[in-house]
């Protein structure tokens, strides 16, 4: 049997905890509730809800949480009556509590605004209408899916309200940059060094409101154009971008099971390489805050330096949170220094150098790796890298002279190269061609001590 929801208007709520000051354990005692229940209502209502401190100091029954605060009435009645500015507001330019501000009111005999009063206000703000730009639309939808609330402030009403509980002094600069010229952006401090960020802007911003677990087709059908956009927008919100164990990492991390594996997708069709998403947490699992997941928490994560570096640069014109800047900048660095230091171990050979010793001089891998000090898969590598054909069984002997030379003769596959000006190599791949079965490594072992005896 589920529990009984409690019938409380938004006006009442307003008229017992911010005019009559009662505490949550008071209003939810007259309704025969748990003041957990008060607490979840205010915050629906978007009442503030006191800190603790505020509250102790009202139980005590002070009358301002800041002794001495100064603000006479002429300046308040201007401030609140004529200007329209919040409690909140009039708080933060004395240094106070919206508490003390409405303390000094009752104490001047300002009448508060009704809560309708006051979301009125709010629905009346100034607002600019969105830009219009599909790159900035995609930024705002990715940002919004893994850092914001989106709802409507009321059923009937034309303001679209955002939120966001953070800790981060760079987020909350990321947010007022994003949405400040757009409508008002309210930043408080409701518990010791968290921050609440509540945007209000106009209903050109409807595309916020969706909270799916999945990326638009517009978005997708776009990769470079739109949805490098909306990823970076997502990485502010939920990536990580940092050096782990000296290696450059980059992730993402949800409960967004689809968005994650569409990121996967369309990142491979242009070839940005990532393992395929995992889960990192299962569903049911207690952290060590205490926090217990309701779906699994899943991952999206690499290390490999060349997608690295092609997804930095494509997400480097979007990309705005500034430690995410920053721990880019890291990660870029750590994998230029790293591939530096592989340089310098990498054998130096140059085209016209390789080009002249294994083209006009006829040396075979195995000698020019001799040359330089390294291996002949090196040589092989490089001849690769510079598109030289490689000489395999080109070498021209028929069956009978190769096997004259190898089984009547007894030569060895290096003797028969040297003889007919190939590689070794040319020389096996030609037996195999002839089906001349090679000697096992014990039969030329002993041949080579048969014919070092015979040398003495």
């Amino acid at each position: 049997m589920g529990r009984k929801k409690i019938e409380m208007s938004e006006e009442e709520l307003w008229e017992l905890y911010v005019t009559q000051e009662l505490s949550s354990t008071e209003i939810a005692s007259m309704h025969g509730c748990h003041s957990q229940t008060i607490i979840n209502r205010l915050r629906e209502y978007r009442i503030p809800v006191r800190s603790r401190g505020e509250a102790a100091l009202l139980k005590r029954g002070e009358n301002a949480l800041h002794q001495g605060v100064n603000i006479p009435e002429e300046e308040l009645r201007e401030l609140y009556e004529v200007q329209k500015l919040s409690t909140i507001n009039i708080g933060e330019i004395y240094g106070c509590s919206h508490r003390t501000v409405l303390n000094k009111m009752a104490e001047y005999g300002i009448e508060s605004r009704t809560i309708s009063e006051a979301m009125a206000l709010v629905e009346g703000h100034p607002k600019t209408d969105f830009s219009g730009d599909l790159a900035e639309k995609a930024y705002l939808i990715g940002f919004c899916l893994g850092d914001l609330y989106a709802a409507m402030i009321s059923e009937t009403g034309h303001t679209i309200w955002l939120s966001c509980s953070t800790t981060k002094q760079e987020q909350v600069e990321l947010i007022k940059e994003l949405f400040q010229r757009y409508g008002r952006v309210h930043v408080g401090t409701y518990s010791e060094g968290r921050f609440e960020i509540d945007c209000y802007l106009n209903m050109t911003f409807d595309f916020l409101l969706p909270k799916q677990d999945i990326i638009e087709s517009w978005i997708v059908e776009e990769p470079i154009k739109y949805f490098i956009p909306f990823l970076a927008g997502y990485t502010d919100a939920e990536g990580h971008i940092g050096v782990s164990k000296g290696i450059a990492v980059f992730s993402l991390a949800s409960c967004d099971r689809n968005i994650l594996h569409q990121c996967y997708d369309v990142l491979a069709s242009i070839g940005i390489t990532f393992p395929k998403p995992r889960i990192k947490k299962e569903k049911g699992y207690t952290d060590k805050r205490g926090i217990t997941y309701s779906e699994d928490y899943w991952e999206l994560a690499t290390a490999r330096k060349d997608s690295l570096l092609r997804l930095f640069d494509l997400l480097d014109p979007y990309l705005k949170h500034a430690k995410r800047r920053r721990d880019m900048e890291l990660a870029r660095a750590n994998i230029e220094e790293r591939n530096a230091r592989e340089e310098e171990r990498r054998v130096h050979i140059t085209e016209t150098e390789l080009r002249r010793l294994y083209e006009e001089e006829g040396l075979t891998r195995e000698e020019i790796a001799q040359v330089f000090g390294c291996c002949a898969s090196t040589v092989g590598v490089r001849m690769r890298e510079y598109g030289i054909d490689v000489r395999t069984n080109r070498v021209e002997v028929t069956e009978a002279d190769l096997r004259y030379l190898y089984e009547e003769r007894e030569l060895s596959q290096s003797e028969i190269a040297e003889i007919l000006g190939c590689s070794q190599a040319s020389v096996y791949y030609k037996m195999q061609e002839y089906g001349i079965k090679a000697r096992s490594l014990s039969e030329a072992q002993a041949l080579w001590h048969a014919k070092r005896r015979d040398r003495e």
